[in-house]
C-alpha cells in the first residue's frame, strides 16, 4: 500500500511540473500603445504593454491591447475603465478609458482597424483615440470626426540644436469611402504639449530642432482637419553624454538569461527521477 501512496505522489509530482511549464509559456507579447481621450489630451505614448491571449486563439486582437492597458493604468482597472461588446458589426469598444460615448477609432501600425478583433502581433503600434467631434450627416452620409494623423518615424536620437524631418500624413476617407493617406497641412508641431512655430508643408513636412537635452513627445495639433494627436518620441543628447552612456553600457556585465527554462527542467528531472525509483520499489 506504502508504494502504491509512493507511486502516486510521484506521478503529481511530474503532473505538476508539467502544469507549471504550461503556465510559463502562456502565450504574452509587448505592443506599443498610444491612447488619447476626447479633449485631445494623450493618456499612453507609445507605452510597451504586455499583452496576454485572453481567449486562447493563439494570437492577440486589439481588444486584448485595450484590455491590458486599462489593467495597467486606469484605476480600478479594465473592469472600471473599458468595456466590450459584440453587435451586428462585429466586436467593439463600449467603453474606453471611462467614456462610453462610442466615438472611438483603432489602427494597428498606422493602418485603420476594422474593429476589436483585427490581429495584432509582439512588436506591433497600437493606437487608439476617442473623438474630440463626430458629426453624421444622415442626409448625405457624411462623417464629421478627426483624422487620424501619424508621423513617418516612431523615434528620433537627435543632438542639440539638431535639425530633424519628419512627413504627418492624414488618414481621410475617399468617395468610395475607402481610407486615402493625405499629407497633413498647415499643423503645428507641439513640443511636450507647448506649440511651437514650426508648421507643416504643403507635403505634410516640417523640420524643427530641440536645444537641450531630454526625453521629448512630439505632436501636432490643427483645426481643418482636427487631427487625432499624433506621437514622435525624440532624445535629445549631446555627444559626449552619448559616448559616456556607451563606455557605461560596456563595462556594465552582462545580464543573465531566463531561468524559468532551466528550473522546470529541474523540477522535471527531480520528478521524473522519484517516480523512477517508485516504480522500482512497487516491483520488488
Amino acid at each position: 500500500m506504502k508504494k502504491l501512496v509512493g507511486l502516486l505522489i510521484a506521478v503529481i509530482i511530474v503532473a505538476g511540473c508539467f502544469s507549471i511549464g504550461a503556465y510559463a509559456e502562456e502565450k504574452s507579447g509587448n505592443v506599443y500603445f498610444t491612447l488619447s481621450d476626447s479633449t485631445g489630451k494623450i493618456i499612453f505614448a507609445q507605452e510597451k504593454i504586455t499583452v496576454v491571449d485572453k481567449n486562447s486563439d493563439g494570437k492577440f486582437n486589439v481588444d486584448e491591447v485595450l484590455f491590458a492597458a486599462h489593467e495597467a493604468k486606469y484605476t480600478g482597472g479594465a473592469a472600471a475603465g473599458y468595456a466590450s461588446a459584440v453587435t451586428q458589426y462585429g466586436l467593439g469598444a463600449t467603453k474606453i478609458w471611462g467614456d462610453t460615448s462610442g466615438n472611438f477609432g483603432y489602427c494597428v501600425n498606422d493602418k485603420m482597424s476594422n474593429g476589436l478583433s483585427d490581429e495584432v502581433k509582439d512588436g506591433d503600434y497600437v493606437n487608439a483615440y476617442i473623438n474630440q467631434k463626430m458629426e453624421f450627416d444622415p442626409i448625405t452620409y457624411e462623417m464629421d470626426a478627426d483624422c487620424y494623423s501619424f508621423f513617418d518615424k516612431k523615434h528620433i536620437d537627435a543632438t542639440p540644436g539638431q535639425n530633424i524631418t519628419v512627413t504627418l500624413t492624414t488618414i481621410q476617407y475617399g468617395a468610395d469611402f475607402q481610407p486615402v493617406n493625405i499629407p497633413a497641412v498647415n499643423a503645428t508641431v507641439t513640443l511636450n504639449g507647448t506649440e511651437t512655430q514650426y508648421k507643416t508643408d504643403a507635403n505634410g513636412k516640417v523640420t524643427f530642432a530641440i536645444d537641450n537635452e531630454g526625453e521629448y513627445l512630439v505632436s501636432a495639433i490643427g483645426d481643418d482637419p482636427m487631427l487625432v494627436p499624433p506621437v514622435l518620441k525624440v532624445t535629445v543628447k549631446s555627444a559626449e553624454t552619448t559616448a559616456q552612456v556607451t563606455s557605461s553600457n560596456v563595462s556594465k556585465s552582462p545580464k543573465t538569461g531566463d531561468t524559468t527554462f532551466v528550473l522546470l527542467t529541474i523540477f522535471a528531472i527531480i520528478g521524473l527521477s522519484g517516480m523512477m525509483i517508485t516504480v522500482k520499489q512497487y516491483e520488488k
